[in-house]
């Protein structure tokens, strides 16, 4: 992890001037945890200390935005993270933590898979009430002033076009390049 993906930030951010691309805002990072979540946090902790100087900051008054935001995708820490006074890394909610509003700074970010709120395949409109359940989503995270992420959504322009509009925060896709002209046309 440090020399595929933390050593280059590290450098950018020093190129940079405290950034990872000139003037831009911060690189959100999510790490995707597939063994046991205690176990792996305690090991990451330690190799984020040693970023410290670029990474974003989580604690109970607040968020300290750095160059680079790490988010604990997977099997999240919840717990053992929620104990902590500071980190250098969040946690990726779901829908569902919605409901009981956890702190900002253990949860800045909701994702969750896309089949749970629409089976909309990306062509055509959308169904209203697949529509209603993803701007009820949206509504509800942006309230409690988070972002929201949804995987395995349509990987098609008119998806994108659609989550755009709905609002959500982070599109994921495969089709990185595709993506890139799309929203280098947008911006235009």
């Amino acid at each position: 992890m440090t020399s595929l993906y933390l050593d280059p930030l590290a450098q950018r951010v020093r190129k940079n001037g405290g950034s990872v691309y000139p003037n831009s805002p911060e690189l959100l990072l999510l790490i995707d945890v597939k063994s046991e979540a205690d176990t792996t946090y305690q090991q990451l902790k330690s190799v984020l200390t040693n970023y410290s100087d670029m990474l974003t900051t989580f604690t109970e008054q607040g968020i300290r935005t750095n160059a680079v935001t790490i988010i604990i995708s997977g099997n999240r820490p919840i717990d053992l993270a929620s104990h902590e006074i500071k980190r250098f890394a969040a946690i990726d909610g779901r829908a569902n933590d919605l409901e009981r509003n956890p702190p900002l700074p253990l949860i800045p970010l909701v994702s969750d898979i896309w089949t749970k709120f629409s089976r909309w395949n990306g062509k055509g409109q959308m169904p209203e009430a697949d529509r209603s359940r993803l701007t009820d989503l949206v509504r509800r995270a942006h309230e409690q002033k988070r972002k929201v992420r949804l995987w395995a959504a349509p990987d098609t322009t008119e998806s994108w076009k659609l989550q755009e509009t709905l609002g959500i925060d982070l599109i994921n896709t495969d089709k990185l390049a595709e993506f890139a002209r799309f929203s280098a046309a947008r911006q235009n």
